[in-house]
């Protein structure tokens, strides 16, 4: 297989987590196991330009599901709408219509926060955003949102294009990395762009997961994990110009970028950014992404981590204590699947979402319940599987906490909270 990005033939895969779930996450109980689509997950990094990348193309099914718990997380709807509040500050201040164009919007969190952030000012305010999930598609709908049901891709940007709706502001936010062919991506976005318009983006950052050892992270949903030296890169031949970078916490670790978008005879790749742009560029070089060794401890780490649950939770069996989980995100699938566990060692987890409510996470098969499921039995143990959540976890948890239960995090390292 060749690199997504620069086109070279990639190298041996780094990292091997064995047999994930390659298409929905969560499956109805009465689905053949067959359906969780048990596909090995490998990662290589490409000797060329560094970009890290899935070892294999991405299914047609890959990513259903898929999503970044805005509606169950008031920590991360709160982190989209400060986000959406910032990018707009200042700017939709004119008397022509500005636009905003979200090429995957989920629920229509960040596009509803725009509206609000722009609520009274002179210029009209037109939206757009393309979601590919029928579900969420129909949320945003319902708030009021244009949404697309589907992919945005390059047909979708010529045609609005060629309608002559041009954006001022596109959104590409954890999208980047859910599409097989990046750049085609980014030329789609270059495409829709108004002269001088901007494209803000956010993606898992690379040196979160390789610091952090977050290998979790790592999903057939995700085709990409880059670091801002590959990023650069990407949009190097797209007239797309960064002039504002920062990193963030959100999901352990992020990379948040504003580009703005010049003129096509103008090489792109320019760098006009702030002065965070050297300091995450020094970050990463101390971090040694480019270097195998670096890359391969993650996959040491994971093996580590996965070891050390799985003991962890035979040994709360062997004791007789009882153990639930809480939340379903896609890293709990990654965790467990890789570790073996079954509802054998972990009877059921837990999820606010509705959506997710009466599921099984694709793989290990363990069920998905309601919160309240947690009050009786009360168990004395409850794993927190979305960790970079644990904080807000464990305040709405406190109930239980104070109760005598005692939460647990397998990541970084395994930990119990409140021992």
């Amino acid at each position: 297989m060749n690199c997504r990005s620069c086109g070279a033939p990639l190298p041996a895969p780094f990292l091997d987590l064995g047999l994930q779930p390659a298409g929905p996450e969560l499956t109805a109980p009465e689905a053949d196991p067959i359906e969780d689509q048990l596909r090995p997950l490998r990662v290589a990094a490409c000797a060329s330009c560094g970009l890290v990348q899935l070892a294999d193309h991405l299914t047609p099914t890959a990513g259903i599901g898929h999503g970044h718990a805005t509606a169950a997380s008031t920590t991360l709807a709160d982190h989209e709408r400060k986000w959406a509040t910032d990018l707009v500050s200042g700017h939709a201040l004119g008397s022509d219509p500005y636009r905003v164009l979200d090429v995957s919007c989920g629920d229509g969190t960040l596009l509803r926060a725009v509206r609000t952030a722009t609520a009274g000012g002179p210029a009209p305010l037109e939206l757009l955003g393309f979601e590919r999930d029928q579900g969420l598609a129909v949320a945003a709908g319902r708030s009021g949102i244009e949404t697309r049901l589907g992919t945005f891709e390059g047909g979708s940007a010529a045609r609005l294009a060629a309608a002559g709706w041009l954006a001022d502001l596109v959104i590409v936010s954890h999208a980047l990395a859910h599409v097989d062919d990046p750049g085609g991506l980014l030329d789609a976005v270059s495409t829709v762009l108004a002269p001088g318009g901007r494209l803000a983006l956010e993606a898992h950052h690379l040196l979160g997961v390789v610091a952090g050892g977050q290998f979790d992270a790592f999903s057939h949903a995700h085709a990409i994990y880059p670091s801002l030296g590959s990023l650069l890169r990407l949009m190097q031949p797209r007239g797309l110009a960064m002039t504002e970078v920062q990193t963030v916490d959100a999901y352990g670790g992020s990379l948040r970028l504003v580009a703005r978008r010049t003129s096509r005879r103008m090489p792109g790749g320019t760098v006009e950014a702030n002065s965070a742009f050297d300091a995450v560029r020094a970050e990463e070089t101390a971090a040694h992404l480019d270097e195998p060794a670096s890359l391969a401890d993650v996959g040491r780490r994971a093996e580590r981590v996965a070891g050390d649950l799985r003991a962890f939770l035979v040994e709360r069996r062997s004791e007789r204590a009882t153990v639930a989980g809480y939340g379903a995100p896609a890293r709990a699938g990654i965790l467990l699947n890789l570790a073996g566990i079954g509802p054998d060692l972990l009877p059921y987890t837990v999820d606010r979402n509705p959506a997710k409510q009466g599921m099984l996470i694709a793989g290990s098969r363990i069920p998905v319940f309601a919160p309240d499921r947690l009050d009786a039995p009360r168990p004395d143990y409850v794993l927190i599987l979305p960790w970079t959540l644990q904080s807000e976890i464990a305040r709405q948890l406190s109930p239980l906490r104070k109760a005598g239960t005692r939460l647990v995090v397998a990541l970084p390292e395994l930990q119990v909270l409140n021992s």
